[in-house]
């Protein structure tokens, strides 16, 4: 990074952009003491609300746009900026009401002993409909260790749990196995 604030000068990142926050305060004593009372609007700091009403504006019109857009077409042009991101977080949530919705289990669970004139026994139904709900969890804790690799604060610090990482990489590579493994099941 050139210009005033390099990462090479700082333990670690975090400590970089306190030094930025520190530098801000001293050279905009007004917006700070704004931001230190008020709330901004959407993502910015209250004095940046302030002295751009034209992007409120136009962040305001581009809402809207959004809120029309998922009424109308199911989605909204935020979830192309990252389409991985977006199915991270929502797979889980869907699956959780796959899992509310009692779903049927699919046929290629069962074993062929299992199976009496094509259906499943009784006791094997409800011993591999377990063993599905259990596959759908373990898919969506995949795709939520997925967001927590993908988010920024993980990394921030710049002291990497390389454990934890090597952990969060596992549980999503295996959740990833299993969805694609079972992706044809997933209807109630």
């Amino acid at each position: 990074m050139s210009g005033k604030y390099s990462t090479e000068d700082y333990d670690s990142v975090v400590d970089m952009f306190n030094a930025m926050h520190e530098d801000f305060i001293r050279e905009h004593p007004i917006r700070a003491w704004i931001d230190k009372r008020f709330k901004g609007v959407y993502h910015w700091s209250a004095s940046y609300s302030l002295m751009r009403p034209d992007e409120v504006i136009a962040e305001t019109f581009r809402r809207i746009k959004w809120g029309f857009q998922r009424m109308f077409r199911g989605w909204d042009d935020t979830v192309i900026w990252s389409i991985d991101s977006y199915l991270a977080k929502q797979i889980p949530v869907w699956f959780e009401e796959l899992k509310k919705s009692k779903p049927g289990t699919p046929m290629m669970m069962f074993n062929e002993d299992e199976l009496e004139d094509y259906h499943p026994t009784d006791e094997a139904r409800e011993r591999r409909h377990a063993e599905y709900l259990s596959i759908l969890d373990e898919i969506a804790d995949g795709f939520r260790c997925y967001t927590r690799l993908e988010d920024a604060d993980f990394y921030l610090d710049g002291k990497i749990d390389k454990k934890l990482e090597d952990n969060l990489t596992k549980k999503y590579n295996r959740g990833m196995e299993l969805f694609v493994k079972y992706f044809g099941t997933y209807w109630d």
